[in-house]
């Protein structure tokens, strides 16, 4: 997945930008060594703990930092840009690299998130986001449809199971994941095929169902609390959230091949070249701790690496950022919003003459 390229910059002033706070996680080398050798970081949201979570290689060490944001849940990011559902807005947020290298200190971050709009969506519950199409789409298990937004209304629906004759803000099935594959939206799971308001709380947790959304089919059933299909490497991927299993589909038969079983409840996935990241918490209490990151060798079908937080109680989406070892993914805080602009190359060379 690619997002379109900016021809904007930005321009800060000089004012004071408090750092982001560190966060607890066990260090490991092999993580650490992972992320350099792939030269990226991984980004992790905590709702619960009101948390975006960054983790990255530091001189042969792994390092984990945080910005507060309001429930922070599903998000989609890439080196340019990163998409963000908290409490009840969708917010939109741009790589700006100049404003990188003036944080302090400075030489420190590559890469620094600013906050560039907003939009009220209300209380969906969004499970999941995708960017295609030149657009962000979203899971909302509320009105158990995917949806994209449009200025004048709070969402706009584009597609729901055949199973719901109506859209309405009921639960009726769970819908939480989305998969993209070639620029559209193709897969998405659910936790059961159900139409009756919260109808999947009344089923079993093996009753999650895989659906192609072109055809409106489910093509695979009996799946235990699907969730996080990812479409990489011509393969589609999920995890089973109950069970910890993270599987290949065959989409002729509808089987899953497992390749691994992670502890805990998977949340959410993510990839960058041959090793997936999962999202886990609710971890065994032999992990000392609640949530974590894992990875897994996609080569090897083994588990490469993992990090666990100490103080995080739950965690939601992840990302891999691309080309970004040490990111800031700034909160609303006024200081450096107010004295950050973004401009366009023109207008950028009008300021420097000016000078």
């Amino acid at each position: 997945m690619t997002s379109p390229k900016t021809e904007n910059s930005a321009v800060p002033e000089e004012k004071t930008h408090e750092p982001p706070a560190v966060v607890s996680c066990s260090d490991s080398s092999i993580f650490a060594e992972l992320l350099r050798q792939l030269n990226c970081s991984v980004v992790i949201t905590a709702p619960s703990d009101d948390q975006i979570i960054s983790l990255c290689s530091v001189d042969g060490h792994l390092h984990s930092h945080s910005r507060n944001f309001a429930k922070p849940g599903a998000f989609w990011a890439d080196r340019a840009r990163l998409d963000l559902v908290t409490q009840y807005q969708l917010s939109h947020f741009r790589n700006m690299a100049a404003v990188a290298k003036k944080l302090e200190p400075q030489g420190t971050y590559d890469a620094c998130y600013l906050h560039r709009k907003g939009h009220v969506i209300g209380e969906l519950f969004v499970e999941d986001l995708g960017y295609a199409q030149g657009q962000v789409w979203g899971v909302s298990s509320r009105f158990s449809c995917l949806f994209t937004i449009d200025a004048p209304y709070s969402f706009v629906p584009r597609w729901k199971p055949a199973f719901l004759k109506t859209l309405a803000p009921n639960d009726a099935c769970h819908l939480n994941g989305l998969a993209i594959a070639d620029d559209v939206p193709k897969y998405v799971t659910a936790l059961s095929a159900t139409s009756t308001p919260q109808g999947w709380r009344q089923t079993a947790l093996d009753q999650g169902v895989l659906i192609d959304v072109d055809s409106n089919e489910i093509i695979a059933g009996n799946l235990k609390s699907p969730t996080a299909p990812r479409w990489y490497q011509d393969k589609l991927w999920l995890l089973e959230s109950t069970t910890g299993h993270f599987s290949v589909v065959d989409l002729n038969s509808g089987n899953l091949e497992q390749i691994t079983q992670i502890p805990g409840f998977s949340r959410s996935l993510t990839f960058m070249g041959d090793y997936a990241f999962i999202a886990v918490d609710n971890l065994p209490t032999e992990f000392e701790g609640q949530a974590g990151v894992w990875v897994v060798d996609l080569k090897a079908g083994s588990i490469a690496a993992h990090s666990i937080f100490q103080d995080i109680e739950r965690c939601h989406g992840i990302q891999v950022l691309p080309k970004t070892m040490r990111p800031d993914i700034t909160n609303f805080e006024e200081v450096l919003i107010g004295s950050s602009y973004a401009l366009s190359q023109a207008a950028l060379k009008e300021v420097a003459m000016a000078k």
